[in-house]
């Protein structure tokens, strides 16, 4: 009896008697044809088993020789950034230093342009310099190099803190600051600096895009997380901007880009390191009404 997958002709079934000569019967004819059929099926089924094994198996072995290229490219990018970072730190703190010598008059007075110019060079070498950091505190994560310090840290000591870094800014804009938190929280387990960058990033944020109103850092519960939640009254973020929003190098498509500069590491940055803590960061946004983004984190680590 031919056995036939898929029209080709794969082997045959043969059927012997051993005691005596004899026809088969149409009964068992059609009996043998099922067990050939039956046959057919299972040879099927295993010959596309095996074929489904060796892919799996090629599309694996593809699929780890890709995970080294990757880790090793990481690596790559790791080290570089590293060496890199410290080239650009060094001529970088000299001009910091020298443009914050100049303004303190040590060596003479200054005229209000010259005041202008220095200012603008220590704000600019600033700025890339915070740059620099992002950019290898992103490498450095992504590389799975980042450890965190955890401890127990006092929910109040780390607000205040917080605030301190960004009032003189809050100030000049002529924002309301406000901090609300409930009596019964007290602390919080995390990486302090690393907690105090997130919270530095979102309020900064939240200055840049408030150009009237208030912010407010307000500590919330959960469940079994406790909630770190920067609000302002600012421009808002349509929901297609949302999207796209914690990617690295990504900002806001609202036609004020010139107005509003950046480079869209702080967000990537800060979400990356909640992630760590096994956290995260929301937001809840309304174009022209404001936007709340919350770090949350576990209340035990």
């Amino acid at each position: 009896m031919p056995i036939y997958i898929r029209r080709r002709l794969f082997g045959a079934l043969s059927l012997h008697v051993t005691t005596h000569r004899r026809r088969f019967s149409q009964e068992e004819i059609h009996i043998f044809e099922q067990i050939a059929d039956l046959a057919a099926i299972a040879l099927h089924n295993t010959q596309n088993y095996s074929d489904l094994e060796i892919l799996v198996k090629e599309r694996t072995h593809q699929l780890e020789q890709e995970k080294i290229l990757s880790e090793a490219a990481n690596l790559a990018k790791t080290e570089f950034l590293s060496n890199m970072s410290h080239e650009f730190r060094t001529p970088l703190t000299g001009i910091l230093g020298f443009s914050n010598v100049l303004l303190q008059q040590i060596f003479g007075p200054l005229t209000a342009k010259q005041k202008q110019y220095i200012a603008s060079i220590a704000e600019c070498g600033q700025h890339l310099l915070d740059l620099i950091n992002d950019l290898l505190d992103i490498s450095k994560v992504e590389a799975g190099k980042e450890d965190l310090n955890i401890q127990t840290i006092i929910v109040e000591d780390l607000c205040l803190a917080c605030l301190s870094l960004v009032r003189e800014r809050i100030q000049n804009h002529g924002l309301e600051l406000k901090l609300e938190i409930p009596p019964d929280i007290t602390t919080c387990s995390g990486d302090q600096r690393r907690l105090k960058q997130i919270l530095f990033n979102l309020l900064s944020n939240a200055i840049k895009f408030t150009p009237s109103g208030s912010i407010t850092l307000r500590i919330e519960l959960g469940e079994g997380k406790i909630g770190f939640a920067v609000i302002d009254t600012g421009i808002g973020i349509s929901p297609e901007n949302q999207t796209q929003l914690f990617q690295p190098f990504q900002q806001l498509n609202t036609g004020l880009a010139s107005k509003y500069e950046g480079t869209g590491l702080g967000l990537a940055l800060s979400r990356k390191l909640a992630q760590l803590h096994n956290g995260d960061i929301t937001l809840v946004s309304e174009l022209g009404k404001g936007s709340t983004f919350t770090l949350w984190i576990p209340d035990r680590l």
